[in-house]
């Protein structure tokens, strides 16, 4: 037999073992496992069956907010914006770390997002001038010059009457800024065929089949045998990351480290993007005087993840972003007069929505794009209704008890009223009352349309009663918070499902919990890369929009009177690649 279908057939031998292996492994957790961990603290526990998604909707329903479940640990879920507000930001000192959802053997798990701790501390602090609003006005032009491009892309796109593949072009326009803002490598192929760094960009993070998350379901919940296959078997169809692309850009980001290396020891102006400073990290981390160490490895690590962060999380909000204002014609009508309006106030000598000129038109000053406030609720709300991250999540480095009474009267974003309803449906079923507020439904609420408004005195007695107690996490265990389903809250958002930017005007921000908008987190863990995200989104717009009109019809996706499907992997992954009409502008009345 040839060598090569030997290596075949012990590959695959290895893989029906590895999952014969997995199987009964997960038959005998199933039984040997405790499960009344949550019990003890007297919190309700729930199972999760093999699609995650689907199991928190089943489990936070029926005035349920907060359950505990296993998954290879103890884990709280919870979509409760009072206790969400004591992890993420009162007491994030006890909830600095997050749970690894990513297993692979990859560097990218020594990027910030994985780190804990102090490590994740001093990274923090290194990192951050980086993404500051004085260094996003430095990439300003750099942006400015990829979108200008996309625009031309697009409107070549309209004359051609071609439809917009969105993840292709788009996935180029983010692919390009990072790769020169972030490391200084010139790598555009917009309007072109990926080039190889792009489509390694585009396929770093693996897109899981529904076989293939089910398998990492089980996995999950004997995390001791998924670091075996990954480790031992070397099985790579359970890696997160792509084998051949964590090669590719490992090769790419060893030789750029050496260059930086270099221009480190030299007298040369020194780049000042996000490579470099890594490189400085290191070098200044090998000093004697030093206390902790930056290796090459590390580099690697980081620059892994925001290579993925920077372009996927970015490309998929701009692709939905067009969808949306493809299906509100009228949104999108108004989008693309406010930025007319707002650019001719900005700048009356130059006319950027004319088409009459193919040149590269002056940069955008940030200024100018700081008043486009419309065009601002159209991301957010796109952000609302497609979160890039589904689910966050935090974990407990201390066992740590929440006092529920402080956490459910500190609402300062709330009026009175809306915040004691709020408590009422805000509860868990299951929970002994006597410890928290959690097990307490209120019936009178299901009833609230034939009752009487409440007065402040039943405000005020209904929250000393039904808001006293707490709730202990125990060290070690995770907290789930499902995004998605906290941005569809009707609680939060009326008539949730409907895309309207202007729940996002400043009056009705003032009075809604800043905790139900979790598109990058909250508290000091916040993503570090959300203001570069809204700058590339809203930059795009602007060039793209005073050229373009974008469609939906019967052979796009999706197709007109049609949704946007996606599966909720942690990630937010599209079913379908969006596709949308492009047609061009009329030239501007304004």
């Amino acid at each position: 037999m040839p060598e090569q279908e030997e290596d075949s057939l012990f590959n695959a031998t290895r893989v029906w073992v590895s999952l014969i292996t997995l199987l009964v492994a997960y038959l005998i957790y199933g039984r040997i496992s405790g499960r009344d961990s949550w019990q003890k603290y007297e919190v309700p526990q729930g199972k999760i069956g093999l699609n995650l998604a689907e199991s928190v909707d089943d489990l936070l329903k029926d005035g349920v907010d907060t359950i505990g479940v296993h998954l290879g640990s103890m884990m709280l879920i919870t979509c409760d914006l009072h206790l969400l507000r004591e992890i993420l930001v009162k007491k994030f000192n006890n909830f600095t770390d997050r749970s690894n959802i990513v297993r692979t053997r990859s560097l990218i798990t020594r990027g910030l997002a994985f780190l804990e701790g102090s490590n994740w501390k001093r990274m923090r602090h290194i990192l951050s001038p980086f993404f500051s609003t004085s260094r996003m006005k430095r990439m300003s032009p750099c942006i400015d010059a990829s979108a200008q491009k996309l625009a031309e892309v697009l409107e070549t796109c309209a004359k051609e009457d071609r439809l917009l593949e969105a993840k292709h072009t788009l996935g180029q326009y983010t692919s390009g800024i990072i790769a020169r803002t972030g490391f200084g490598l010139a790598t555009d192929c917009l309007g072109e065929s990926d080039n190889e760094f792009t489509w390694h960009c585009k396929n770093l993070v693996k897109v899981r089949t529904a076989t293939s998350r089910v398998i990492q379901m089980i996995l999950f919940r004997i995390p001791r045998l998924h670091r075996f296959c990954l480790q031992k078997l070397k099985l790579d169809f359970l890696d997160s990351v792509n084998s051949k692309s964590d090669e590719y850009f490992n090769k790419v980001l060893q030789a750029s480290i050496h260059e930086r290396l270099e221009v480190e020891k030299s007298d040369a102006k020194k780049p000042g993007d996000f490579l470099q400073g890594l490189v400085s990290a290191h070098l200044a981390s090998e000093q004697p005087n030093a206390s902790k160490s930056i290796s090459k490895s590390d580099v690697i690590g980081h620059s892994l993840l925001i290579l993925f962060a920077a372009f996927d999380t970015t490309s998929t909000t701009l692709q939905l972003c067009l969808a949306l204002l493809a299906m509100h014609p009228d949104i999108q009508e108004r989008v693309y007069r406010e930025i007319m309006e707002v650019i001719s106030i900005g700048d009356r000598d130059r006319k950027i929505g004319d088409g009459e000129s193919n040149k590269p038109q002056p940069g955008l000053n940030h200024e100018q794009l700081q008043q486009l406030h419309y065009t601002q609720r159209v991301i957010e709300e796109t952000l609302r209704l497609y979160p890039p991250a589904t689910f966050i999540s935090r974990k407990a480095n201390r066992t740590t008890t929440i006092n529920l009474f402080s956490a459910h009267t500190d609402t300062p974003h709330e009026d009175p009223e809306s915040s004691y309803r709020q408590q009422c449906s805000t509860v868990v079923k299951g929970v002994n009352p006597k410890n928290t507020s959690f097990g307490i439904k209120n019936k009178d609420l299901d009833n609230s349309s034939a009752q009487a408004q409440p007065t402040d005195a039943t405000i005020n007695a209904s929250r000393e009663k039904q808001c006293s107690g707490s709730i202990t996490v125990p060290e070690g265990a995770f907290i789930l918070i499902p995004v998605a389903k906290i941005h569809r809250d009707p609680r939060h958002y009326s008539d949730p499902e409907k895309f309207d930017p202007d729940r996002f005007l400043p009056e009705k921000k003032a009075i809604r919990d800043p905790l139900a908008f979790l598109p990058f987190g909250q508290g000091p863990r916040q993503c570090i890369g959300m203001r570069m995200a809204y700058l590339e989104i809203k930059t795009a717009l602007v060039y793209v929009l005073r050229k373009v009109r974008f469609e939906v019809n019967d052979i796009t996706e999706p197709v007109a009177g049609g949704k946007i499907s996606y599966t909720a992997t942690g990630v937010l992954v599209l079913d379908k690649p969006i596709k949308l009409a492009v047609k061009l502008r009329r030239p501007s009345t304004l």
